[in-house]
């Protein structure tokens, strides 16, 4: 109930009816009646190599009531994909993209301006992103309780020391244990 799991498992389905994977996510979700998907909570994605931010806007453009979403590698999402889901999602409170190479700061503090309820965050090997985009999530996020920053190479130890000075309470998350 509420729940959406989105698998690729071969070819798209342009090869098979002539539409985009883009097309296809959107009308996997397209509300009847113009009515939203006001009951969809949960969406995962992760691993949907061909989706695009146009694809992901379109998603979440119908589920405003959306509060986890999984975009991990999704290696094609850029921070296009973040301003869409901030513009869209106030009621997010978990959301991950580990292995987003193409996430950067802008777009997460976006994500954080526009998605005040996060909680829960995994950038985990988004290697664009620095602490001043986690330092956004910090400022902007007050329920934020864990933040998943392993592998993100760009992210400085000084940078971690603001953060976690920022919020004594966070489970910051920076190394693989």
């Amino acid at each position: 109930h509420g729940v959406l799991r989105v698998v690729q498992t071969g070819p798209g389905p342009e090869e098979r009816h002539g539409a985009s994977w883009d097309e296809h996510f959107a009308e996997c979700i397209r509300p009847s009646n113009g009515v939203p998907c006001g009951g969809l909570t949960h969406v995962c994605m992760a691993m949907c190599s061909t989706l695009t931010d146009s694809g992901l806007a379109a998603v979440v453009q119908h589920c405003p009531g959306l509060q986890s979403l999984d975009v991990s590698h999704c290696k094609a999402l850029t921070n296009a994909a973040l301003y869409a889901v901030a513009n869209s999602c106030r009621e997010l409170k978990t959301f991950s993209a580990e292995g987003c190479v193409c996430f950067a700061d802008e777009g997460v503090k976006a994500l954080a301006r526009g998605c005040p309820s996060l909680a829960h965050v995994n950038l985990r090997r988004c290697k664009r992103v620095t602490a001043d985009a986690l330092e956004a999530v910090v400022l902007h996020c007050p329920l934020i309780q864990t933040l998943n920053v392993s592998r993100c190479r760009a992210v400085s130890v000084e940078g971690l020391s603001r953060v976690t000075a920022a919020c004594p309470l966070l489970k910051l998350e920076t190394s693989d244990k």
